[in-house]
């Protein structure tokens, strides 16, 4: 089954939702088989320390069709798990709710200023928005409204020995943050400094800082 697909379309199944942005207008989605499929697996499947207990879930496939030996080819999407169609596809419709920084094989990230939100996946060594990271990890910075933010730090990878991050945004002090954080620097900008990350199974490293 094909399905015409536009910039602001949403696709919505039972107790879940998705809606795929930033895709050229005149696009075609394919679902082969043309419904949603059993599929069964374990957690220990995809990490030798998850269960080993069998999960069965449907899904539907989703395939855009890129061509062949495209070139900066991308689409993007908003997964809204228990959405509902009203709420749907009012995301649909609100095309500055969500703002993509980077979507490409180095970075990629977005900024959701109404949830005072910037997350950021650094599969390279980059500058990202406002966040600049010296080599792969998963990031994610919260402005809570009230003189305070949290980033949120992981090494999915666990192969981080040290990792640098760099948040452009002026910072009075550090609150509170984890034993791996082994410098912070403050001002005009905040630069946090971790230690060997590799032993924590990509644990998320918190941090809470009062913003200037």
């Amino acid at each position: 089954m094909s399905v015409p697909w536009s910039r602001r379309s949403f696709l919505r199944l039972s107790g879940n939702a998705a809606l795929v942005t930033g895709i050229p207008s005149a696009v075609t989605l394919s679902t082969p088989g043309g419904a949603s499929a059993a599929r069964t697996g374990s957690w220990h499947d995809i990490d030798t320390g998850g269960t080993t207990g069998p999960v069965t879930r449907r899904y539907l496939t989703l395939w855009f069709d890129h061509g062949v030996d495209p070139v900066d080819a991308s689409c993007s999407y908003v997964l809204m798990p228990g959405a509902t169609t009203a709420a749907t596809a009012a995301r649909a419709a609100d095309t500055g709710w969500l703002t993509v920084l980077a979507n490409d094989n180095a970075q990629q990230g977005v900024r959701v200023a109404p949830l005072g939100v910037t997350a950021v996946n650094f599969w390279f060594a980059g500058t990202v928005g406002s966040l600049t990271a010296d080599g792969p990890a998963c990031v994610l910075v919260r402005e809570h409204g009230d003189g305070r933010a949290t980033l949120c730090v992981s090494d999915p990878m666990r192969m981080r020995t040290a990792l640098t991050l760099t948040w452009h945004r002026p910072v009075a002090s550090v609150l509170s943050g984890p034993a791996t954080l082994t410098s912070a620097t403050t001002g005009p900008a905040l630069t946090l400094v971790f230690g060997d990350l590799t032993g924590l199974a990509g644990a998320t490293q918190r941090i809470e800082v009062a913003v200037a």
